[in-house]
């Protein structure tokens, strides 16, 4: 087992990755969910039984049954020569391919009703559209665009004086000045949404606002807003029980929850967070919506983890992924599996944890690409998903320290090593937009077989101190340095900054510290291999610095080792290029423009590579 001592940091580092990843999560539910409620003052004649089952499907959380029922709709009023059911019907039909998170196949459907809307003349139907779109566009990132089309529709309903689809519009206009982290314009909007709301009669829609305010001023460092909580709770008493509704309480719960753990102690907060996912919970039963009761459930397990209560928190945990486990909903599986393993850390049954954060990775990696591209703008990679691979990584590297056979510690060392390098391969292929890197990775040997005068040095940042894994010929060795990640990175920045002044020396301070927790707990080692060749793997910060210009007190690390950096060991081919004929493109920025200043010493690069190299100036 783990030490005590050990199992308390780990603790408490999860307690810290609870307070931004909860709290960054909650931002993107809200921009995925709160889209579901139709809002705008645009209904439905729902003597049509279809239009009716299609409703009952979105209300469920069913939306791929929506999306077949919608069609078929869509398709029997084209047939019909209905125009305004044509647009209601779209309408619908965007709506649930927004609430899968199916961004352009909703943008698509809707500018497939400019023809339509103009054909109608409705002002209602063309202010609903721009909306939508406003919302869409806001979604992907596309800010722009998004603020043209929403204030278009603002503009528009004023006009005509549309208070119900101006309150709609007005929240999803708060919520591009949040992602844009305009928090102040977004607090103002949504104010003037829930006064709209209010006054129309729209209480999911005052509630959904209300709750977005809240979020906007924690943004901003305003916690605690008891009464905007308050208000958003008496609107949502005042409303029907259905899909919009659980969500909300969902939301509300995720907020106490955060709040509770700002305060870590038995905060009223965490009684408001109870409320609020039972009521989620008896709501999501009602209605059969396996999604919310999912999620209510989940983080009601969340709840009680936070209180250390582990037994039910993994029973609750177990039992949200049980109901999800019917339809295909990997996106919120792979959640409930990495907060299992949470649990089970916490527990100290390391083992079956190692196994549930393995099977939330193997859960989550043939959706992690669309997941990424979905919530492009709501969240980062890094918060979002890579505490998963690092925690996994951590525990297997922890869990060593009691280990004594060898095959065991190199069997676990390989193991973390290859978990860091699906995290590399993860960021490639989210930051590319393509599966190219998986390509690469079938074709190339590891870089570490090349060279036995060759040596693999991978550090792992991480809260309490940074792992190094060297990679020889005969395996794997550790290495720590007890520096967390948080004063690894300021001597980084520091380093970087006076390095960029080739007038001084500044730097030196930042580069002998650097090198001290990098290299040294390693030289002896090196120097017992003869190792001429450095392959590095940097992890976070380190790939903003030359790992080159580390200085030992005597001379740099380049005037000891040839040395190569690489985004991962499976991530680049290490067939040798062709010396004889090769061609160099190299470029920078070396004069200002659009708006951009030169970087400096640019141009004095590039003519020492051409004096070097030779070429042509383009």
């Amino acid at each position: 087992m783990l030490g005590f001592e050990t199992l308390s940091r780990y603790v408490t580092s999860l307690q810290r990755f609870y307070c931004v990843f909860f709290f960054r999560l909650f931002l993107l539910f809200l921009s995925v969910n709160f889209a579901f409620a139709k809002s705008d003052g645009v209904t439905f004649v729902e003597e049509n039984i279809s239009a009716v089952q299609a409703q009952q499907a979105f209300r469920k959380g069913d939306f791929e049954q929506a999306i077949v029922l919608w069609t078929t709709m869509l398709q029997r009023f084209a047939r019909q020569r209905n125009v305004d059911e044509q647009i209601t019907a779209i309408f619908q039909l965007s709506d649930s391919y927004q609430a899968m998170g199916r961004y352009s196949a909703a943008i698509a459907v809707l500018n497939n009703a400019y023809r339509l809307n103009e054909k109608s003349g409705n002002r209602q139907h063309k202010i609903s559209r721009l909306n939508r779109l406003g919302a869409l566009y806001s979604a992907i990132g596309e800010y722009d665009k998004a603020s043209s089309l929403l204030q278009q529709a603002i503009d528009q309903a004023r006009a005509v004086n549309q208070t119900g689809l101006l309150a709609a519009t007005l929240n999803n206009q708060g919520n591009l000045y949040a992602r844009q982290k305009q928090y102040e314009l977004a607090v103002k909007a949504y104010a003037e949404s829930v006064q709209l709301a209010d006054v129309s009669g729209h209480y999911q829609l005052a509630a959904k606002a209300s709750i977005n305010s809240v979020v906007a001023s924690m943004a901003m460092g305003v916690f605690g807003n008891t009464q905007l909580m308050l208000t958003a709770q008496k609107y949502l008493n005042q409303t029907k029980d259905d899909h919009d509704k659980a969500y909300h309480w969902v939301a509300l719960g995720k907020i106490a929850l955060q709040l509770s753990h700002r305060s870590n102690t038995q905060s009223p907060w965490q009684s408001f967070a109870y409320h609020a996912f039972t009521q989620a919970t008896a709501i999501a039963k009602e209605s059969s919506d396996k999604r919310a009761l999912s999620y209510s459930t989940g983080y009601l397990g969340e709840l009680y983890l936070q209180n250390q209560r582990y037994d039910e928190a993994l029973q609750l945990t177990r039992q949200a992924v049980f109901v999800i486990e019917s339809i295909s909903a990997p996106e919120i599986v792979y959640r409930w599996q990495w907060q299992i393993a949470r649990i089970l850390t916490a527990k100290g049954d390391y083992n079956a944890a190692i196994q549930a954060y393995q099977q939330a990775i193997n859960t989550l990696q043939p959706v992690r690409q669309d997941l990424a591209t979905k919530h492009f703008n709501d969240a980062s990679f890094r918060e979002e998903i890579r505490p998963l691979y690092l925690q996994l990584t951590d525990l297997l590297l922890q869990s060593n320290d009691t280990k004594t056979d060898p095959k065991i510690v190199q069997t676990n060392l390989r193991a973390a090593r290859n978990i860091m390098e699906q995290l590399k391969a993860a960021e490639l292929q989210d930051y590319f937009k393509d599966d190219c890197v998986v390509a690469m990775q079938k074709k190339v040997r590891s870089l570490e077989t090349i060279d036995h005068q060759t040596a693999a040095i991978y550090p792992i940042l991480l809260d309490d101190r940074t792992e190094i894994l060297l990679s020889l010929p005969r395996g794997i060795q550790r290495f720590t340095s007890r520096v967390g990640r948080s004063e690894i990175t300021r001597q980084i920045r520091l380093f970087r900054h006076n390095l960029e002044n080739r007038t001084t020396r500044e730097y030196l301070p930042q580069a002998q510290q650097l090198y001290q927790w990098l290299i040294a707990p390693l030289q002896s080692t090196l120097d017992r291999h003869k190792v001429k060749t450095l392959i590095v793997v940097p992890d976070d910060s380190l790939r903003t610095i030359p790992l080159a210009a580390l200085h030992d007190g005597d001379q740099f690390l380049i005037e000891r080792y040839a040395i190569t950096n690489t985004p991962g060991l499976s991530l680049t081919d290490p067939k040798a290029l062709d010396s004889e004929n090769i061609h160099i493109l190299a470029s920078g920025l070396s004069q200002a423009v659009q708006g951009f200043s030169p970087l400096p010493y640019v141009a004095k690069e590039l003519a020492s590579i051409h004096k070097t190299l030779g070429g042509q100036i383009l």
